[in-house]
C-alpha cells in the first residue's frame, strides 16, 4: 500500500525524486508524477504539494525519469509552480487573452494589482510574513520579455517597495520596478 500525503493534501506522498514508499513497497520501485504526486516542495520549506497543471506534469515525469534511469546523479526536485491560460487565441480573435503566474499565493497575501484588462494586468503577491517580500506574480496579455521579468521576480523572490509598487501607473512601471528589486 502506497504511503498517503495527509488531508488536505492527499495524493501519493513522494520523496524529492517522486520515488513512493508505503508497506511493503520496495524502495525506488515505485513512482508517482503529475497531479498524484504530493512532493516536497523548497519553496514551500519541503512541505508535500501537488501541483494540477500540465508545465509540472511533464516536468516532473522528466524529473522520475531521470531518477530512474541514473539513481546517483538524481537531484531534489525544484519546482517554481507555474500556471497559464490561453483564451480566444483563434484566428480572427480581437484581442488574444492569456495570462501566466509564476510562484506561490500564501493565505493572508496581500496582492497588489496594476493596471486594467485592457490592455494588460499585473499582480504581485506579498509575503504576509514580512509584508516586503514579492512571492508569486501575475501577467496578462504580456509579451515574452514581460513574462521573463515575472518569472524571474518569482523566482528571486525580491524584497519590493509596495507603496511604490501600488502607485504604479502601468503594468511596465510596476514591471521595471520589480526588475530592479
Amino acid at each position: 500500500r502506497l504511503a498517503a500525503a495527509p488531508a488536505p493534501t492527499g495524493g501519493i506522498a513522494v520523496d524529492g525524486t517522486f520515488a513512493a514508499s508505503g508497506e511493503g513497497i520496495e524502495p525506488k520501485s515505485v513512482y508517482a508524477i503529475g497531479d498524484v504526486a504530493a512532493f516536497p516542495l523548497k519553496r514551500a520549506g519541503g512541505a508535500l504539494s501537488r501541483m494540477e497543471h500540465v508545465a509540472h506534469a511533464r516536468a516532473s515525469a522528466a524529473h522520475a525519469a531521470k531518477a530512474v534511469l541514473d539513481p546517483s546523479s538524481a537531484e531534489t526536485y525544484d519546482y517554481l509552480p507555474y500556471f497559464y491560460s490561453r483564451v480566444f487565441e483563434h484566428a480572427g480573435s480581437e484581442r488574444k487573452v492569456a495570462w501566466v503566474f509564476y510562484g506561490a499565493q500564501p493565505e493572508g497575501a496581500e496582492v497588489v494589482v496594476v493596471g486594467e484588462l485592457r490592455p494588460k494586468l499585473f499582480a504581485a503577491w506579498i509575503d504576509p510574513s514580512d509584508g516586503t517580500t514579492l512571492v508569486g506574480a501575475m501577467l496578462e496579455s504580456g509579451d515574452g520579455e514581460e513574462v521573463d521579468v515575472v518569472k524571474s521576480a518569482a523566482e528571486r523572490c525580491p524584497k519590493v517597495d509596495v507603496d511604490a509598487l501600488k502607485k504604479c501607473a502601468t503594468v511596465e512601471d510596476a514591471l521595471a520596478l520589480v526588475a530592479a528589486a
